[in-house]
């Protein structure tokens, strides 16, 4: 019976004169306040993470193409060393081979020949059958059964 006697706008709960809800307004909008400020400290991180990932992935290209620039020199230079080795080996086999058909030792040049070719047959049969299991192999595991 005591609600009767309350005045109406005592009890609306949209009332500005009550103070739990003044108050309660008030927190909320600092709690707002507070989760605007962690979202814009979470998305300038987020910025200068993205920022960090660009100049790295922009550094990561500089070494690439700086790289395939080189590349060719080094190529060349590995290319070239492996031609005067073979080179060199053949010479000196030659000076060799002369030498000894000069001085008389023919069976000796005979001897050295007979053993490389054996050594380039060997060596040459070996690569092949081990290229030719190396393909079925890649093969067999790419085709379905």
């Amino acid at each position: 019976m005591s609600d009767l006697n309350i005045p109406i706008h005592q009890n609306d709960p949209n009332n500005r004169n009550n103070p739990f809800n003044v108050e309660l307004l008030r927190e909320m909008a600092a709690n707002q306040k507070e989760e605007i400020k962690c979202k814009q400290q979470e998305l300038a991180l987020r910025g200068k993470e993205i920022g960090m990932a660009h100049e790295l992935s922009m550094r990561n290209i500089d070494i690439h193409a700086e790289y395939m620039r080189n590349t060719p020199k080094y190529v060349f230079r590995n290319r070239l060393l492996i031609f005067l080795v073979i080179i060199t080996i053949l010479l000196i086999m030659i000076l060799f081979f002369i030498y000894c058909l000069y001085s008389g030792n023919k069976e000796i040049v005979m001897r050295v020949i007979e053993i490389i070719v054996t050594a380039l047959l060997s060596g040459s049969s070996g690569y092949v059958m081990g290229r030719t299991k190396k393909e079925q192999a890649a093969t067999a595991v790419t085709e379905p059964v």
